[in-house]
């Protein structure tokens, strides 16, 4: 399985000392919504608030999750059967019978995945949820950032991915196509790109302010249908979208070699035991049958019109 070698040289690479961003599931597949809110946190409290004396040698009892929805992810597959089946759900319910702790997570649907603001602050994100000492544990759909690993410590790398534009044949991209996105991180990598159209695009998105993000993958793919709009995401969703709406939509690569993962509190005194655990389910090929079963891993057919 190709999953593997990339996961343990990337664990084993110098690239591998931080990751970042999305949410989990608790074993028996409850969730908690909970009200919107600001998290205003400071960046410099790195310490796990509340466990800075847990014995690192055993798991903890209770392991706090917060994630977002996400169909992909964290969000409930009915097609499969159970309310709350997924990929994050498997992975949690492996981890739960190597540790014997109990993964209790939160749905976050008020937050966004990660973006800091001028002042250092992330208020309304899962990071800041880690930082304010509200969570343990944000999950697999957090990409591994430079910026992010200054405030949260990340696992083993868990899905490699490559970003794509999604825009429709009808209007194709031109200087009227307005760019969108849900993740911050995909809005801050545009910023770091030395791609000179990588760098248009996110001017053009900055000057759009808040009409640059939406609230969801499905709110995204719809605004591409109906107008001269290229959502940015990842691999999973684009697949999907070009399965559902391959008449209509167009696809065009634009960044490679990102890493989704799980974040942690800064000094989280069980990120090597996580760590171990994650490569244990690479090595046992558990991993690979999850990515293959929630058909994360195919690659998308880039169709340029």
């Amino acid at each position: 399985m190709w999953i593997i070698p990339l996961i343990i040289s990337l664990f084993l690479g110098k690239a591998f000392a931080g990751i970042v961003d999305q949410g989990l599931i608790k074993g028996n597949g409850t969730t908690t919504d909970v009200t919107s809110r600001q998290l205003l946190v400071n960046p410099e409290k790195t310490l796990c608030p509340g466990r800075e004396h847990e014995n690192a040698t055993k798991w903890p009892a209770n392991i706090r999750v917060h994630y977002t929805p996400d169909e992909f992810f964290s969000a409930a597959n009915e097609s499969a059967g159970t309310k709350n089946s997924g990929f994050l759900v498997d992975i949690l319910n492996s981890l739960e019978g190597a540790t014997g702790s109990n993964f209790t997570i939160t749905s976050r649907p008020d937050l966004a995945y990660g973006r800091p603001n001028d002042n250092g602050t992330w208020d309304g994100t899962l990071i800041g949820a880690l930082i304010n000492g509200e969570a343990d544990l944000v999950g697999p759909g957090l990409t591994i950032t430079s910026y992010g690993d200054k405030v949260v410590d990340y696992s083993v790398p868990i899905l490699p991915y490559k970003l794509f534009l999604v825009y429709n044949l009808k209007y194709g991209l031109d200087n009227m196509t307005h760019y969108i996105t849900l993740d911050d991180e995909n809005f801050i990598y545009f910023n770091s790109s030395k791609n000179s159209t990588l760098q248009a695009i996110y001017r053009r998105m900055k000057a759009a302010g808040n009409a640059s993000f939406v609230s969801s993958n499905a709110e995204g793919i719809a605004k591409v249908l109906h107008g001269n709009f290229a959502y940015i995401e990842s691999e999973p969703f684009v697949r999907h979208a070009m399965n559902v709406h391959g008449m209509t939509l167009a696809t065009e690569e634009v960044g490679k070699y990102f890493s989704f993962a799980f974040a942690v509190q800064k000094g989280w005194p069980f990120l090597q035991q996580l760590n171990t655990e994650l490569l244990k389910l690479s090595e046992d090929g558990t991993l690979s049958k999850l990515i293959d079963k929630y058909n994360l891993a195919n690659p998308v057919v880039v169709i340029l019109r």
